[in-house]
């Protein structure tokens, strides 16, 4: 997160962080009626992240973690975490682990005979980890990142148009106009134009309508 907050001017993150991807899991899960989550994440940098956004992601929808257990990276162990997400009835349960940890978590939460949702984060987004569920990946979900469908509303993209926006005299936004106002037919983007002696002569766009009536007669 060094890289993202604060918002650094002179650095350009290309994705999501991890801490945002378990936040919005939450917010998906919430919108499905999920009251219940339970949070499994590894005791390292990248699990504590994880973890804080997801804690991020049940505060915005005023919710507490129906569990929320930290387990040893090097030696993973769910046989005592299981039995908690089926006598607290978790409906969901996000997993903020490398790939192998995943497998080993939704198997156990399988023999304890829970049929809670798993959640993991992108970082397992790849088909070894599809195959290494085998019968228990079916309903396992992976979050992904993708581009915004609406980049005028996000920072980057609002501060460049927040700057005064150069404007030609006479002429109005959103008609079609050549570079030194040299040609204008449009009513509404021309404006009185002015003869070589500095007198003011019709606008461009009569002068132009009357010569080619003319040209037709």
């Amino acid at each position: 997160m060094v890289l993202h907050q604060p918002v650094k001017n002179n650095v350009f993150n290309v994705r999501a962080t991890y801490q945002r991807e378990a936040e919005k899991a939450v917010a998906h899960l919430n919108s499905m009626g999920i009251t219940r989550i339970g949070i499994f994440y590894a005791d390292d940098s990248f699990g504590a992240d994880g973890v804080a956004g997801a804690q991020k992601g049940l505060a915005a929808a005023k919710l507490q973690p129906s569990v929320l257990e930290k387990f040893s990276r090097s030696k993973p162990d769910f046989g005592p975490l299981a039995p908690k997400v089926v006598e607290t009835n978790t409906q969901a349960v996000i997993m903020v682990a490398s790939g192998q940890a995943v497998v080993d978590g939704t198997k156990a939460l399988r023999l304890a005979g829970s049929a809670a949702q798993v959640v993991t984060l992108s970082n397992n987004a790849s088909s070894g980890l599809i195959k290494s569920l085998g019968d228990n990946a079916r309903g396992v979900i992976v979050t992904q990142v993708f581009p915004y469908e609406r980049p005028s509303l996000t920072a980057s993209s609002k501060k460049p148009r927040s700057g005064p926006r150069p404007r030609v005299r006479g002429h109005q936004p959103g008609h079609a106009r050549s570079l030194g106002g040299r040609r204008c037919w449009s009513k509404d983007c021309a404006g009185p134009a002015s003869n070589r002696r500095g007198k003011k002569s019709r606008p461009r766009w009569k002068a132009y309508a009357n010569s080619t009536s003319a040209a037709w007669k």
